[in-house]
């Protein structure tokens, strides 16, 4: 609402109406949503993109609500003494690594350990991993965790075109190359496990060790491509404020008990979840929702893996489990661990046994 008058846009099949709101505070438009006539397909939509129902095979989102912001403009993150995930140890720091064709900002810990090389998933951040780092450093690793281009504080590009899978492959061989690492442990969480897939398959002796967590091998099943479809449409034309509308009309609680526990215990993640998503490029977003739904099977070719590799994922992550499953039974002598307790987010929903898990599969590392 601007000047006590609403503005109206209109959205393509099915029929949505946006309003823009404006925040006073920061004198910037909100989008929030109502539905004109297709309630259920919004309704559908929301619960189908939002990861914090645990619908979303694609999407690691989890939001509910967005982060405060203070009289000067400036975003505020209370997070208590748990080591909460905004929380970035000040032993962990923070630079920007010039690529040729992206800026990525990295978190970066124990320079002169083992390499080891930390990838989120979409609409994730560096700071999904920050509070792991100590202790990989403890266990002997120079522990590297960048934002990937369109997210968080590294490159935006408005251009579709600039990402993609392989992009990101790219950018990530480039920065091991800057870092003069000639060979690195790899862990790739959500899309970043489709990128380590990628990754590993065309640089086979860049890799020595892999997780892969919470991921999968290729399209994930049953999921409606439609909606998808009209995600991406809405990101393009309104951006990441009106998805996020939309998932909040979708959101429901009691599909992810992992994450509504995390909630409660961490002050500030349910906020901190929704920021991620709203620091990420709108183009970043609309272009994997377009891709995602044709992308490769990589199942057949991960028998050529031949590194030690361990996949994890939470029992209640429905649709990453038999992709897990059947990763782990593919990849010659490749490890599983589930977490009885997570979702799609096991550093967070199952801190203590996803670390256990990894340093086990880790261990000490020679430099």
């Amino acid at each position: 609402m601007r000047n006590g008058t609403e503005t109206n846009k209109r959205f393509s099949a099915p029929s949505l109406q946006a309003r823009e709101v404006v925040d006073e505070g920061r004198g910037s438009a909100l989008s929030a949503l109502r539905c004109a006539g297709a309630g259920s397909a919004v309704f559908r939509l929301g619960n189908s993109l939002s990861m914090g129902s645990s619908l979303s095979p694609i999407l690691p989102i989890q939001s509910n609500r967005c982060v405060a912001v203070g009289t000067d403009g400036t975003e505020t993150h209370r997070m208590s003494s748990y080591g909460g995930p905004m929380h970035v140890p000040e032993s962990v720091s923070k630079r920007s690594v010039e690529l040729n064709s992206a800026t990525l900002v990295i978190l970066e810990s124990g320079t002169g350990g083992s390499p080891l090389l930390l990838v989120h998933g979409i609409t994730g951040s560096k700071e999904d991993f920050g509070p792991a780092i100590p202790a990989l450093v403890e266990l002997g690793y120079h522990v590297v965790a960048p934002d990937l281009r369109g997210h968080g504080e590294s490159t935006h590009d408005e251009d579709e075109q600039a990402y993609g899978l392989d992009h990101f492959k790219g950018d990530l061989v480039e920065l091991a190359d800057l870092l003069d690492w000639e060979q690195f442990d790899l862990v790739g969480h959500s899309m970043g496990g489709m990128i380590a897939q990628r990754l590993i398959l065309a640089h086979p002796e860049r890799v020595a060790r892999l997780v892969l967590m919470s991921t999968h091998h290729g399209v994930v099943e049953n999921y409606d491509q439609g909606l998808i479809a009209l995600g991406a449409e809405m990101a393009r034309t309104h951006g990441l404020e009106a998805v996020h509308a939309v998932l909040e009309m979708g959101y429901n609680p009691n599909d992810n008990p992992a994450y509504e526990r995390v909630c409660a215990e961490v002050e500030g993640y349910r906020e901190w979840a929704s920021t991620k998503m709203l620091r990420c490029s709108s183009a970043m977003y609309a272009s994997m929702l377009s891709q995602f739904p044709v992308i490769e099977d990589r199942l057949e070719q991960l028998t050529s893996i031949s590194v030690p590799t361990l996949v994890q994922v939470g029992d209640l992550d429905t649709p990453f489990v038999g992709a897990s499953e059947r990763m782990a039974a593919t990849i010659p002598g490749a490890a599983l661990d589930r977490f009885s307790d997570a979702c799609h987010m096991p550093q967070f929903e199952a801190r203590a046994d996803w670390e256990r898990s990894l340093h086990r599969f880790l261990g000490a590392a020679t430099a």
